[in-house]
C-alpha cells in the first residue's frame, strides 16, 4: 500500500514531538516556581503519543486480523524484542558504568519477569517503550475495537455521539485531576484512552474532507497555539494548588486529543492527495518511513549525548548568545533535529545492513 502523504506528514510531526517531549528544558524553577515559556513549550510538545494513535487509526480497520497479528509480530514484537535484549545486557553498563557481564544474578531476571506480569517496560533508559506494549494491547482488542467501529460507521448519529461523549467524559477526567478513570502509561490504564484516540483517528480520517475547508489551515495553527496557551495557563493554576498535578499536559487529556486532532487536520488540509504526487511529498514519506526505528532507538541516543554532555553544552551556547525565548525555540529544535538526524543514520545504517544480510542469505539458499 502506497503512502499517504498527509498521514505520514502528521507521523513525522509526532515523531520530532515525541522527541521533543523526552528532551525539552523542565518549566520548574524551584521548588514554588515555574517558567511561563518553558510550560508553554512543553504543552506544545505534549500529544505526540496521541497523534500516532490517530493516525494508527487511519487504516487500522482496513486490516484483516490474521494478517495483522502477523505483520505486529514482524514489524513491532520482534524488533522491541532485539532492541530489550541488547538494552537489558548492555544499556546498564553504557549508560550507568556498571560492569558489563553475560553472568546477570538470577533475582534480576526474577524482577523483569515480574515486570513483564504487569506489561510494563522493564529495561532501563527505555522509558517510551510503553507506547508499544500499550499498541500490542490494542491489536489483541483489535475485533473488538472493529466491531465497535462497524457500529459506529452505520449510523453517522452514533459516530457524533461518540465523539461529544468521550470528549465530555476527558473533560471531567481532567477536572477530576485523573481520578475518574486514572489513566497511565502501561496496560489498562493506558488502553482505554489510546482506544478512544484510535476511533477519533479513524473518524478524522474517514470524513477529512468535511474538515478541509477555505480556513481550516489557519484555523488548526491557531487551534493548536490557542488550546496549549489554555493549557499552560491551567497547569500553572494547578502549580499553585496544595496538591499540584500536571495530568492535563499528558496526551490522554481532553485538550491533547483535540489539539492532536488539529494536527492531523492541518496536514490533511496541507496535503490533500492520499498519493505522494511530487517530490516534496515523496520525501517526506521516505522520511516518515523510518519514524519508527527513530521512535525505538531516541532515547539511547539522548543518554549517550548526554553522558558527553552535548545537551548542556548547546544549551549553554543558546542562552548566552541569544534572548530567553529565542534560546528556548532554538536549543529546543536544534537537540531535536541532531537526535532525529542520528537516529535516522543509524536506522538507515541497519537497514542497508539487513538488506546486504538477505542478499547474501539467498545467495547461499
Amino acid at each position: 500500500m502506497k503512502r499517504n502523504p498527509s498521514i505520514e506528514l502528521s507521523r513525522l510531526l509526532a515523531c520530532l514531538i515525541v522527541i521533543g517531549v523526552h528532551t525539552s528544558l523542565s518549566a520548574t524553577i524551584t521548588e514554588h516556581s515555574w517558567d511561563a515559556s518553558r510550560l508553554f513549550f512543553n504543552c506544545l510538545l505534549a500529544d505526540g503519543v496521541a497523534i500516532f494513535f490517530m493516525i494508527t487509526g487511519a487504516f487500522l480497520f482496513n486490516n484483516n486480523y490474521d494478517k495483522l497479528l502477523r505483520k505486529t509480530f514482524i514489524h513491532i514484537i520482534i524488533p522491541l524484542v532485539i532492541f530489550s535484549v541488547i538494552g537489558f545486557y548492555f544499556f546498564d553498563w553504557l549508560f550507568d558504568q556498571q560492569p558489563l557481564s553475560l553472568h546477570i544474578a538470577t533475582s534480576k531476571y526474577i524482577d523483569i519477569f515480574k515486570t513483564l506480569l504487569s506489561w510494563q517496560n522493564p529495561i532501563s533508559h527505555s522509558v517510551h517503550l510503553w507506547y508499544l506494549y500499550v499498541y500490542i494491547l490494542v491489536i489483541l482488542i483489535y475485533p473488538l475495537l472493529k466491531a465497535f467501529v462497524e457500529y459506529l460507521d452505520a449510523d453517522t448519529k452514533r459516530t457524533k455521539i461518540f465523539l461529544i461523549g468521550t470528549f465530555v467524559f476527558l473533560v471531567i477526567n481532567d477536572i477530576s485531576s485523573n481520578s475518574l478513570a486514572a489513566f497511565s502509561h502501561h496496560s489498562i490504564n493506558a488502553l482505554v484512552p489510546a482506544s478512544i484516540e484510535i476511533i477519533w483517528g479513524h473518524i478524522i480520517y474517514k470524513y477529512r474532507q468535511t474538515f478541509i475547508q477555505k480556513f481550516t489551515i489557519p484555523v488548526s495553527i491557531f487551534s493548536f497555539f490557542f488550546l496549549n496557551y489554555l493549557r499552560s495557563l491551567i497547569q500553572l493554576h494547578r502549580y499553585s494548588l496544595e496538591t499540584p498535578n500536571n495530568y492535563i499536559l499528558f496526551w490522554y487529556s481532553s485538550i491533547g486529543i483535540l489539539c492532536a486532532s488539529a494536527i492531523i487536520i492541518f496536514c490533511c488540509s496541507v496535503i490533500k492527495t492520499s498519493i505522494p504526487s511530487n517530490r516534496l511529498q515523496k520525501f517526506i514519506c521516505w522520511l516518515a518511513s523510518y519514524t519508527f526505528p527513530v521512535y525505538l532507538i531516541h532515547i539511547p541516543v539522548r543518554d549517550l549525548l548526554i553522558m558527553y554532555n552535548i545537551p548542556d553544552v548547546l544549551n549553554h551556547f543558546m542562552f548566552s548568545h541569544f534572548s530567553e525565548i529565542v534560546a528556548e525555540v532554538l536549543y529546543n529544535s536544534s537537540i531535536v533535529l541532531i537526535i532525529f538526524i542520528i537516529c535516522m543514520v543509524i536506522s538507515i545504517l541497519f537497514k542497508s545492513i539487513k538488506k546486504s544480510l538477505n542478499k547474501i542469505i539467498h545467495c547461499f539458499a
